[in-house]
């Protein structure tokens, strides 16, 4: 069973002080904020296992927001407290359950249940209660699917959140804890120092060296030990009672002192540190450099000062000294090593550090041999020795040598030895001073290498280069020039070396050539690139792509100018024939008689209009304006536009270069227009021998001809009409009827639906004809085919078969009784009489129906087509024999339709002219 919670503070039943308290115990357990502990995690992850749901989290709740600390199943984060399904019941004490949150009318429109945070729907909780009954959150787990937890699992869950606040006591009694044993070690070390300072007080005064003092209030030396007397040359005696300022304080110093004394004693604020170096004065007046370590201490009422006195008059002068040696070799760029008679090192820089490896304390005490070659170390111990043995010796001047790297990689160095000398002028040992030398050697490598490769492709470059001196006795004249340069001009290169720019320049580019030249020198423009004509040796002029620039020396004047040139002549030539030829296109292009655009293939402007002539604009009656950068495809007729669009498809893909299609254009005024466009790609290097404009610096185009085809593709539509039409009636005729049948058979096949197949024969034609004349027999058959079109369906056929025949082809029937309602709707549509100019005349139809099953297209299918047509033809012929004026079907038994006859009378006379046969019931 359960145990039942400790009493609970509710912020809501106890006021904000309980909401205050509550807030205090959950931030004693310092777990906001912190990684959760793995035992936490333990504890989610046991708390999911023992609901069987995939989803738990151990919620704190502060004022503000519910942190979840530990998460098994989703990445847990923090979230606003309003937010929170928990901080609505976590401080009632009772473990919450519900099997779907979302028709609980306190959850269902909390975020973690309507989608914005979550869709939680079973939902359990315990409680996180503190031994002192404040609740500081709940151990949680939920699923995205309704679902119910027994009673034990329900148990479980709240032992577990009890485990929870136990780990929770257990690391705040940690902390208080660690808290309580530092207190308790300070106090201890305290009454430890306390106990034990008088002695060592005693101890300190007799023993040290340094002077030591103090004074009270009045600033009057009331202590004065031994050392105090060696240092400043007053007795104890003498000094004691008498003022600081006139014993110790030198004069300059001696306004100072008092008033910061002054003050600190006003206000307890001392402007010295507790240790420092200032100046002060013997009785003999001489001035000495002292650090003072000063204690203020208040004991029975009164202040004192106590101070401790060190000379360090000497130190300061060593310091010095070492501090300015020290920074020269610390700072030195060279690696600098000490090492003693013996040749064991005694000092290192952080330049050898860095050069050899090794830190100071990895060497120090080490011999030279961890870093050099047996050789150099043999040769320095020979001058070590001699210099040991009181011989005179000179420091070794710089030579290169190979050292040796931590890694064992060869460092290359060139060292200086210098003797160390004591202060009685003994050798005590040398300074050996170690320069890199690596970048040196491999610039000096890389600068061989250099002008090795400037000599061959000096000699070697496929245009010419000509160096032409700025100074000295050769000034303006050729100082070098390579076989190209010699080859382009014509003359050797000892001889282009007599000579100047102005001897081989075109005397017309003369002055050009010298101002682009003088702007280089004078700094106005780093280089210049212009063409320019030269005069060869045989006195052939050539066109040269010149590029100048300039050389100075390490001072920055300019030494000589390096100029690259390229013979452009035959360059030139072709880009006056491409101009011409460009020229030749634009004309074409704009005075063809076919419409002609230029469409772009790349990622920019793919199907983009870049250029149009004036035929085009004529044919889509836009403007060039209005075409230039449109989608090719916008002039294309809507109904069109996908079909242009898969063709465009294999141009833009590369699969094809070459088309043509005809399509619908839609024209400005709304008119559809027929267009053959055929289409050819260019790229970048056809285009220009077609004397595209700009072409060689485009992408990938495609060229259009698009030729009005209006007319032609109007009369081809009207002999297409005239060969499948009726040319009285409009209808289709036997051949448009015959290819009707052969689908709509096809689709039966596919489909199990019947196809109906009516012959209708006029009855009582040839009386109209014999009696009113051909024009109005012609009259008639165009109302009786108005007549027939009203019955049928959309999707049947009517067709007229010649003279007073018709046939009518109706798919996708469902049985004999769709076909017979047709078939009577023809025959009740020539009832009434046939009103014409000539009179009105009575005529009948005799129907042969006959419904065909679908078949397979293929060989067969005209069979089909034929078998059909002729069942119901010889349905038709029954109805003539059954006495006409009815409806017949293929199989069908004997006749159910009986005729009776009735004039025909011309309404303007009243006499019979012809008899027909009316269809009774």
């Amino acid at each position: 069973m359960t145990p039942p919670p400790p009493s609970i503070h509710c912020p809501e039943r106890n006021g904000n002080p309980a909401e205050v308290q509550r807030l205090t115990a959950l931030r004693e357990y310092d777990v906001l904020g912190a990684p959760a502990d793995a035992e936490l995690d333990d504890v989610v992850r046991a708390a999911a296992m023992v609901a069987g749901v995939p989803h738990a989290t151990l919620n704190l709740i502060d004022e503000h927001r519910q942190c979840q600390l530990a998460t098994v199943g989703f990445e847990g984060t923090d979230s606003a407290r309003e937010d929170s399904m928990c901080a609505l019941h976590f401080t009632d004490g009772e473990v919450v359950h519900l099997p779907d949150a979302s028709v609980d009318p306190r959850y269902r429109t909390n975020p973690w249940v309507d989608g914005r945070l979550g869709r939680v729907r079973l939902y359990a909780s315990a409680p996180l209660i503190t031994p002192r009954g404040h609740a500081v959150g709940s151990l949680c787990v939920f699923d995205t699917v309704p679902g119910e937890l027994s009673a034990a699992q329900l148990d479980a869950l709240a032992g577990l959140a009890r485990v929870v606040v136990a780990l929770f006591e257990r690391r705040r009694k940690a902390l208080l804890a660690e808290r309580y044993a530092a207190e308790a070690h300070q106090h201890a070390l305290q009454a430890q120092r306390l106990s034990a300072s008088d002695a060592e007080l005693r101890l300190v005064l007799a023993a040290t060296s340094d002077a030591f003092l103090a004074v009270d209030e009045n600033q009057r030396i009331t202590s004065w030990n031994a050392a105090a007397e060696a240092m400043f040359g007053w007795s104890q005696a003498e000094a004691l009672g008498r003022g600081l300022v006139e014993t110790i304080v030198p004069p300059a110093m001696a306004a100072a002192h008092t008033g910061g004394f002054e003050r600190f004693l006003r206000t307890g604020a001392r402007e010295l540190s507790s240790t420092v170096e200032v100046p002060a004065r013997r009785r003999d007046g001489t001035e000495l450099v002292v650090e003072l370590s000063i204690t203020p201490v208040e004991a029975g009422g009164q202040r004192k000062v106590y101070a401790a006195i060190r000379d360090v008059t000497d130190r300061r002068r060593l310091e010095q000294q070492a501090r300015s040696l020290a920074g020269i070799v610390a700072g030195a760029r060279d690696a600098i090593v000490s090492v003693d008679t013996a040749g064991r090192i005694t000092s290192w820089n952080a330049a050898a550090e860095q050069l050899y490896g090794y830190d100071a304390a990895q060497v120090t005490g080490a011999g030279l041999d961890l870093i050099a070659a047996s050789g150099e170390v043999q040769q320095l111990g020979a001058w070590l020795a001699r210099a040991a043995a009181g011989e005179a010796v000179d420091g070794v001047a710089a030579r290169d040598v190979v050292g040796r790297h931590r890694d064992g990689s060869a460092v290359e160095v060139s060292i200086t030895v210098s003797p160390v000398l004591d202060a009685a002028g003994a050798v005590v040992g040398a300074s050996i001073a170690a320069r890199d030398i690596s970048e040196r050697l491999r610039a000096e490598a890389a600068l061989r290498e250099a002008e090795q490769r400037f000599g061959l492709a000096f000699t070697h470059a496929p245009t010419g280069v000509l160096l032409t001196a700025l100074s000295g006795e050769h000034a303006g004249r050729f100082l070098s020039a390579n076989p190209a340069a010699c080859a382009m001009l014509g003359h050797s290169a000892e001889a282009l070396q007599h000579l100047t720019s102005a001897d081989v320049t075109h005397p017309e580019d003369l002055p050009t050539s010298q101002r682009r030249v003088r702007e280089v020198v004078e700094g106005r423009t780093p280089s210049a690139h212009f063409e320019e004509r030269y005069v060869r040796a045989d006195g052939r002029t050539v066109w040269g792509e010149v590029d100048i620039s300039l050389v100075h020396d390490a001072g920055g004047r300019p030494l000589y100018t390096v100029t690259h040139v390229q013979d452009v002549t035959a360059k030139r030539a072709d880009r006056q024939r491409l101009a011409e030829s460009e020229q030749r296109f634009r004309l074409a292009f704009d005075t063809a008689p076919v419409g002609m655009v230029i469409v772009g293939l790349g990622e920019e402007d793919a199907a983009r209009i870049l250029q149009v002539n004036t035929t085009l604009c004529e044919f889509t009656g836009l403007s060039v304006p209005e075409l230039l950068g449109r989608d090719v495809h916008d002039l294309v007729d809507p109904e069109e536009r996908v079909d242009s669009l898969l063709g465009f498809a294999p141009f833009l893909l590369g699969e094809l270069t070459h088309g043509q299609v005809e399509q619908r254009y839609r024209h400005a005024d709304g008119t559809v227009r027929w267009g053959l466009m055929t289409v050819t790609a260019m790229t970048a290097a056809t285009a220009p021998l077609a004397g595209v404009p700009g072409a060689d610096d485009a992408g990938p185009q495609l060229l259009c001809l698009i030729e009005d085809v209006t007319a032609r593709k109007a009369a081809e539509l009207a002999l297409r009409h005239q060969a499948l039409h009726d040319g009285l009636t409009g209808l289709p005729n036997r051949t448009l009827l015959h290819d009707r049948l052969e689908h709509a058979l096809a689709a039966a096949g596919r489909s199990g639906a019947g196809v109906g197949v009516l012959f209708c024969d006029l009855d009582g034609f040839k009386a109209v004809n014999d009696s009113a004349g051909h024009a109005a027999g012609d009259e008639l058959l165009r109302e009786v085919a108005a007549r027939f079109g009203g019955c049928l369906r959309p999707g049947d056929t009517l067709a007229r078969l010649g003279g007073d025949e018709f046939a009518v082809v109706c798919p996708d029937l469902a049985g004999p009784a769709d076909l017979r309602a047709i078939a009577e709707r023809l025959l009740g549509s020539l009832r009434e009489p046939v009103v014409l100019a000539a009179g009105a005349f009575g005529v009948g139809v005799s129907v042969g129906a006959h419904l065909a099953g679908g078949c397979a297209a293929g060989d067969g299918a005209g069979a089909a087509v034929d078998q059909a047509l002729a069942h119901a033809d010889t349905a038709m012929y029954e109805a003539k024999r059954a006495g006409k004026n009815r409806v017949r079907t293929h199989d069908d038994g004997a006749g159910d339709r009986c005729g009776r006859g009735w004039p025909a009378l011309a309404l303007a006379a009243g006499d019979p002219v012809a008899a027909g046969v009316l269809a009774s019931r």
